[in-house]
């Protein structure tokens, strides 16, 4: 990718972070916007972008078909049933799952298939998974 795409892919994916930093931060401050649940939102989002993330691996193996395309289809299948088990869980294992899940599948990438992708793509993950897991724990842990 040039460094114009790898630049545009960063900041979308910091830009991605702002609906988990100011849910987490509104549901631990305890700053209700009427008629909104946003740990409802927050869900919702967490679950969207953890199915994403095996989107991207759907994605790659549709775009390069190799020895590893079998195992890439299995692996992209992961995040988004894990996804949806954890919004049949009650509070607050429902955040819990998904913060678990975040830094789970990043490990999961980082030992089998994150060494594919340019540098620029793993250090942008790590960033990205870290203020989610963190945002995430924070509203198990204080909200």
């Amino acid at each position: 990718m040039s460094a114009d795409g790898s630049r545009t892919a960063e900041l979308l994916g910091y830009g991605g972070l702002i609906p988990f930093v100011g849910l987490s931060l509104g549901l631990v401050f305890g700053i209700d916007v009427e008629g909104v649940s946003e740990r409802a939102l927050l869900i919702g989002y967490a679950v969207t972008i953890l199915s994403f993330l095996g989107a991207i691996h759907w994605g790659v193996a549709v775009a390069s078909p190799d020895a590893n395309s079998s195992r890439d289809f299995v692996a992209s299948v992961v995040p988004p049933l894990f996804a949806w088990i954890a919004l049949a869980l009650a509070p607050p294992a429902d955040l819990l799952a998904l913060a678990v899940a975040f830094p789970g599948w990043y490990l999961w990438e980082r030992v089998s298939i994150l060494t594919r992708y340019p540098a620029w793509f793993r250090r942008l993950r790590a960033i990205l998974t870290i203020v989610v897991t963190v945002s995430l724990a924070s509203v198990v842990a204080f909200a």
